[in-house]
């Protein structure tokens, strides 16, 4: 019974080590998921700015 307590053990702790390996690897891709959105959303105010002030300035013809 000894033996098999050992067993499940060491099950567990293998288990925990890759919960806590999956966790780090979830918690890198929200960090990269978060610092793309901030990306894009850089990018999409810097467009709508250029084409305020190209509409305030009269420069659009055509999109």
């Amino acid at each position: 019974q000894y033996a098999e307590l050992q067993e499940y053990h060491y099950k567990l702790l293998k288990e925990q080590e890759s919960a806590k390996e999956l966790r780090e690897d979830l918690s890198q891709s929200v960090n990269n998921l978060k610092m793309f959105a901030d990306e894009v959303a850089r990018q999409a105010e810097s467009l709508v700015n250029d084409l305020q002030a190209k509409l305030a300035g009269g420069k659009i013809v055509e999109l």
